[in-house]
């Protein structure tokens, strides 16, 4: 469950940061590569985001806004559905993927080894999240050591620059 929070909080900030661009709000999806999409978003669980990422939403404003009666949020989760949200990818795999290629990639994800693929990619995203944050940590503090070293940044812990 830690991780569909996980991959919720991604979502989110992607769609925050993100806009699907114009021409992909305007352009009608051929019906038939629809439902092919759409079934490789329920095969892959894509089409259940929508709705872990409003309720992850609501959960953060809930916990941040105590005094807000059950019943706003409440309302407001019935108000929107996932749905919106698998719309959305709709469009996108719509514009960035053929019919063809959607259909190539759900055989995939039907055969033995997709399934396998797809229980198997939560932990793979965390434990390349958890190698992320490690590496950059990493990279960061050696970062920081040569620009303190040529003089370029102050040591916080004495106040003063390293010159060569």
């Amino acid at each position: 469950m830690r991780l569909k929070g996980l991959f919720a909080a991604v979502f989110v900030s992607l769609a925050l940061v993100n806009t699907i661009p114009a021409s992909a709000q305007e352009k009608a999806v051929d019906p038939a590569k629809k439902q092919h999409i759409e079934k490789l978003l329920a095969i892959t669980k894509a089409s259940q985001l929508g709705g872990d990422m409003i309720s992850q939403l609501v959960g953060a404003f809930r916990q941040s806004n105590p005094d807000v009666p059950a019943d706003f949020w409440q309302d407001f989760q019935n108000k929107h559905s996932g749905d919106e949200f698998t719309q959305m990818l709709v469009k996108i795999y719509d514009e960035h993927l053929s019919d063809k290629e959607i259909t190539d990639i759900t055989a995939f994800y039907e055969s033995p080894t997709g399934q396998k693929f797809i229980a198997s990619l939560p932990d793979i995203m965390q434990s390349s999240a958890e190698a992320g944050q490690r590496w950059g940590r990493g990279l960061g503090q050696e970062l920081v050591n040569e620009l303190q070293a040529k003089g370029y940044m102050k040591d916080k812990s004495t106040g003063s620059t390293s010159n060569p």
